[in-house]
């Protein structure tokens, strides 16, 4: 079975920065690129004071107004992560594996012959747009679904749709990696 779709639907468990993460989701990602976290960017560089929210963000429920002024389990985080430069960095480093982790969804073979002209809609709003016009589930539900579920449950309804879509798992990819160790060339 593949990894991928195994892990968004039993997320592992996650504490960052001293707060236990909820599983993330559609909602978590809108809320951090809001707040143009520097956790969606690879351009950009993260404060402790980027961790320390982006942690909070994620351990909250994301419906919930604006995340509430720092605790002091947040002040003595973010003390720490201060003056111990590798505690950030290491808690820095769970927060983009858990980033990693729960925006799993499928991967698929490349053809670059078809390219797909990509609309102007924000891929989030399309893919939680999507999942409500096929699905039964409301929109607190889809919302609040990890992102990598989302993922795999937009890719099926694509299919059932006629999509042409060849999915790539982590077993191929395995093989494509060994097969290039081996010099084939695709």
């Amino acid at each position: 079975m593949d990894e991928r779709f195994l892990q968004a639907w039993y997320p592992a468990r996650v504490r960052v920065a001293g707060r236990k993460l909820r599983p993330f989701s559609l909602a978590h990602w809108l809320r951090l690129a809001a707040i143009d976290s520097p956790f969606l960017s690879e351009k950009k560089e993260v404060a402790v004071a980027d961790l320390v929210l982006a942690a909070r963000i994620c351990s909250g429920n994301p419906f919930q107004g604006d995340p509430q002024r720092p605790s002091i389990r947040d002040r003595i985080v973010a003390g720490v992560a201060t003056r111990n430069p590798i505690y950030f960095r290491r808690e820095a480093a769970r927060f983009v594996a858990y980033l990693d982790q729960g925006c799993q969804g499928p991967k698929y073979w490349e053809d670059k012959e078809n390219t797909v002209h990509r609309e102007k809609v924000p891929w989030i709003l399309s893919v939680a747009t999507n999942l409500l016009r096929g699905t039964s589930l409301s929109e607190t539900a889809v919302w609040s679904m990890p992102v990598g579920r989302a993922l795999w449950y937009n890719a099926t309804l694509a299919l059932q749709e006629g999509a042409k879509l060849d999915i790539l798992s982590t077993e191929d990819e395995r093989l494509l990696d060994e097969l290039a160790k081996e010099g084939w060339k695709p």
